[in-house]
């Protein structure tokens, strides 16, 4: 590593070459092809420091939903504060994004942790953070943790970074926001992500082994997510319901009930967002929202509680079979929003566009 003018070290490799998403500008490593407009499906992993260009939809969409949920109050009442982490952080353009993207006017709620065990992605997001400031710099301080112990890590422009496994960041810390974005499964994440949750918190959840979700590697759903699937055209909500399943199993463990905000399948991974709140009734009533997903011939299929044995070949599951996404926030997060939010000013473009095309 060198130093740059802030006095900082910078990884190998930088500053690589730019790339705007959203309206943010981060930095690709200089090995990594320059993303199309419209990825799809991961690129190709080029170790330490990568950026998958086909997760920036999700990213979007965590930006309209933090937003939303500050300006709605579905989350906190009033005017209180949000404490948000991204456990598995990598290059932090998550948090970045939270930071640059949502209005000015609510800044001063977020508080913003940025987690992950790479020196090296971290050291990618600190350097990327400085040189490319938000627009607001909120003062964000150190609060004491669970423990009443000042956090490790730093602040930057204010977003809180820490190097620690995901699982004891989680711990260590409660939160109202919690992101988790992990190379493949989620699956021994959950645990920790819902525990550190306040009695009212948002968990969002991304998986890539979508091979496990949908049934074609049936050993690995049954291992992880203890469900059976079946490869056909319902295979893709099939896994979007068998992950909000896992999550409202290990909810009701905790005695927290789930409500799902947004989930879907997006090309080559599963998304979903969920409000968690303590409620022993809530959780003792998940058996009203489990169930298996039966293929029928006089209907397409129905969900039952559990198959009998006639419909057990037929049947994929047990899953969440209640609603998808909450109507009204759901309602809200659309394209005019996020052109609105997310969208690099005339002024920022005109500044930047040499840049941005790797002219400068």
């Amino acid at each position: 590593m060198s130093g740059d003018a802030t006095g900082m070290a910078t990884p190998e490799g930088w500053p690589g070459h730019l790339w705007l998403e959203g309206r943010t500008i981060i930095h690709l490593k200089q090995e990594q092809e320059r993303p199309t407009h419209m990825p799809r499906g991961p690129a190709k992993n080029t170790g330490q420091g990568f950026l998958n260009p086909a997760m920036a939809p999700a990213r979007t969409r965590s930006v309209l939903l933090l937003a939303d949920a500050l300006e709605n109050g579905w989350l906190v009442a009033g005017e209180k504060p949000i404490r948000v982490l991204d456990a598995l952080c990598a290059t932090g353009v998550r948090v970045r994004r939270w930071r640059n993207e949502i209005p000015a006017n609510l800044q001063q709620r977020l508080r913003i942790s940025a987690n992950d065990l790479d020196e090296f992605a971290l050291n990618w997001t600190r350097i990327s953070h400085i040189t490319h400031p938000p627009e607001v710099i909120v003062d964000q301080e150190f609060e004491d943790d669970r423990y009443n112990r000042i956090p490790s890590g730093e602040i930057i422009n204010g977003i809180h970074i820490q190097q620690l496994d995901a699982r004891v960041a989680m711990m260590e810390s409660a939160f109202q926001w919690v992101d988790l974005d992990p190379f493949g499964s989620p699956v021994s994440f959950l645990d920790s992500a819902i525990q550190c949750l306040s009695r009212s918190g948002v968990l969002e959840v991304t998986a890539t082994d979508t091979a496990a979700l949908t049934g074609s590697s049936p050993s690995s759903m049954a291992r992880r997510y203890g469900a059976k699937g079946l490869v056909d055209i319902y295979a893709h909500d099939d896994a979007v319901r068998i992950l909000l399943g896992l999550i409202a199993t290990s909810a009701a463990r905790l005695d927290k009930k789930i409500k799902p905000i947004l989930a879907l399948f997006d090309g080559h991974h599963v998304r979903v967002s969920v409000q968690l709140k303590t409620s022993k009734e809530g959780a003792s009533e998940i058996t009203q929202n489990m169930g298996w997903r039966v293929r029928g011939d006089d209907i397409p299929y129905r969900f039952v509680t559990h198959p009998n044995a006639d419909q057990l070949e037929n049947a994929s599951g047990p899953m969440w079979i209640g609603p998808l996404w909450d109507a009204e926030i759901a309602g809200r997060i659309t394209e005019q929003r996020a052109i609105e939010m997310c969208s690099p000013s005339e002024i920022s473009i005109t500044t930047n566009a040499g840049k941005w095309i790797g002219l400068e």
